[in-house]
């Protein structure tokens, strides 16, 4: 048994912004729950947009409907993320965006919905 606090989940994430996209992300996994949600992505998303978000988890294929509260930008000393470099972004491999939502819905694809002690204790 390792050290959880800092394991990440995959996610992905679509808008009815932008329909014909879909953005990855990641989240910790002790910061899962059925209130809040929080997670990391190269995308800036508008405040007050409504998120898809479905991600594996603890053996549940999970999805949360999500409503964007606030996001910080953040900058990276590494190369996690990539991404073309624009005139208004010039180094995009650089910036990404620590995001703040408030779950609207919380599904279980497979009919299941774990609650928050599952969502932080699994896997």
């Amino acid at each position: 048994m390792g050290d959880r606090r800092l394991k990440r989940v995959a996610l992905k994430i679509s808008t009815k912004l932008k329909p014909d996209r879909t953005f990855n992300g990641y989240a910790l996994v002790n910061e899962l729950s059925g209130n809040l949600f929080t997670f990391f992505c190269t995308e800036k998303f508008a405040l007050d947009e409504e998120l898809e978000v479905q991600l594996h988890f603890g053996g549940h294929d999970l999805t949360y409907r999500i409503l964007m509260s606030h996001l910080h930008e953040q900058i990276s000393s590494g190369r996690i993320m990539n991404a073309l470099p624009s005139e208004q972004n010039p180094f995009p491999a650089r910036k990404f965006y620590r995001c703040f939502a408030k779950v609207l819905e919380l599904q279980g694809m497979d009919g299941v919905v774990p609650g928050t002690e599952t969502l932080q204790t699994a896997a």
